[in-house]
């Protein structure tokens, strides 16, 4: 009797991820447009809106050849919200973080509108107060690396901080 072999690709993740950003940036295998307030429409697939998002996924079974509108939306923050679905991971300013929020949460999106950072608050009041919290230690960094320069020092550098 034969043995059976077992094949793996040595990093599927790596690679599903590689295929996730190509297809985003090639629109020949788009199969929805979702459309927006200021009259922009922007081509996306199926399979990627279902896996991200729950209220997508149920949309696109009562109606498999959709045209979505989105009303109250315009093309950068839906641009936003499909470049979290495909890579994991958007960039946004600051004053648009509560809106992007508001739209994560609406939609359900995977890893992002279903978090619950504390107990009993929405993903929005979470991530509010975590970038409070932030913002004030920032604050005291930049106190801290202030200080140690009125000092003398040079040794000390500011950290990085990363708003998502």
């Amino acid at each position: 009797m034969e043995e059976k072999l077992s094949l793996r690709r040595a990093s599927h993740q790596a690679f599903l991820s590689g295929a996730a950003r190509q297809m985003r940036r090639e629109p020949e295998f788009t199969d929805v447009t979702l459309a927006c307030d200021d009259n922009q429409s922007i081509h996306a697939h199926k399979l990627m809106l279902a896996a991200g998002s729950p209220v997508f996924r149920d949309i696109l079974r009562k109606h498999p050849h959709p045209l979505i509108y989105i009303r109250g939306v315009n093309s950068s923050q839906l641009e936003e919200m499909l470049t979290f679905i495909y890579y994991g991971e958007t960039s946004l300013l600051e004053g648009d973080l509560e809106k992007f929020l508001a739209l994560a949460e609406e939609f359900k999106i995977q890893g992002l509108g279903d978090m619950e950072p504390y107990p009993g608050k929405t993903a929005r009041q979470g991530k509010k107060e975590a970038m409070d919290g932030e913002k004030a230690a920032q604050e005291r960094e930049r106190a801290h690396v202030k200080d140690k320069e009125n000092q003398g020092s040079s040794s000390v550098h500011p950290r990085e901080w990363i708003f998502i």
